[in-house]
């Protein structure tokens, strides 16, 4: 069983600048938790998984809405113990990014 972490952030940004947000949101979790990730729903999800390192077998969907992104991570048994960390650094990962 998993456990899951989710986020949500309001934002204010027009579709094109929100979506290179999250590609620079998406490009440093991709560095930092070593994810694979893949665009569905026409650029409004995106959906991530680690197949190795330290995070393997983390999932996730990041949702884009026209005025909030929502994430839920899903988290395996051995990274639970990890799950305050991780809730932190994705924390500061959107407010660097969502937030104006």
């Amino acid at each position: 069983m998993q456990a899951e972490l989710e986020f949500e952030r309001e934002h204010s940004f027009e579709a094109q600048e929100l979506l290179a947000k999250i590609v620079d949101l998406a490009t440093k979790m991709t560095t930092e938790f070593h994810l694979d990730m893949s665009w569905s729903d026409d650029y409004r999800s995106l959906n991530f998984e680690s197949h190795g390192g330290m995070t393997k077998g983390l999932t996730g969907t990041l949702h884009i809405a026209s005025d909030r992104v929502q994430m839920v991570l899903k988290l395996p048994f051995g990274l639970r113990p990890m799950s305050s960390t991780i809730r932190t650094e994705v924390e500061q990962y959107l407010d660097e990014t969502i937030r104006r």
